[in-house]
């Protein structure tokens, strides 16, 4: 069962041709979508928060997406993320039993630990909706370990789902029809910015 999440996620990894999960996750792949989900005053936090969390919600419940991993990204630093104090927050929201691997990587003559938590998932079998809000709220106070950290994968349909703060989220695929119907559904939220390289990829 561990090595099956861990195997799974991997090979989904190499199926969107991004086997090191290089970031941006939109830029690092061949297919995929960039959707803005902060939208309104940001002054309003309260309202700039809600109306993110709604748009992930929207897209995550999408008829098309069927998540059965996920996985968060954990680097400790002395002042913001810790993985006990994540790992309450998972509790909180219902994710129990999880996988975990430790990546070590040297960075400027620093050592750098990276845990990787895997829970297998339904898609309603946990509070994702406070999921969203933790990765949304990471910048405005909340927990910084959220933020640019969490993956959901849909393994039947090598589809990954990445919210990474307030400001937007990626989803990238491994074959352009599968998240076709996601371009259609929320073409008014793919970033300004990208949007002729998305329309390019889609039009074709």
């Amino acid at each position: 069962m561990i090595e099956d999440l861990i195997k799974k996620f991997d090979s989904a990894l190499q199926d969107v041709d991004n086997p090191l999960l290089k970031q941006p996750l939109f830029y690092n792949s061949p297919i995929g979508i960039r959707f803005e989900i902060g939208y309104g005053d940001i002054d309003k936090k309260e309202n700039y928060l809600n109306n993110a969390v709604n748009r992930l919600v929207q897209i995550y419940n999408h008829k098309a997406f069927n998540p059965d991993i996920l996985r968060i990204n954990v680097i400790e630093d002395d002042c913001f993320v810790s993985k006990p104090n994540i790992l309450d927050v998972c509790k909180t929201i219902g994710l129990g039993e999880f996988v975990e691997r430790i990546e070590k990587s040297d960075i400027d003559e620093e050592v750098l630990v990276e845990h990787q938590l895997y829970w297998k998932i339904g898609k309603d079998d946990f509070d994702y909706k406070k999921l969203f809000f933790e990765i949304v709220h990471g910048d405005f106070g909340g927990n910084r370990g959220f933020v640019s950290s969490v993956y959901f994968l849909d393994t039947e349909n090598t589809i990954i789902f990445y919210p990474y703060d307030d400001r937007g989220a990626d989803l990238v695929a491994s074959d352009r029809e599968k998240i076709r119907c996601f371009y259609n559904s929320f073409y008014e939220w793919i970033l300004d910015y990208d949007r002729d390289m998305i329309y390019e990829l889609f039009s074709k």
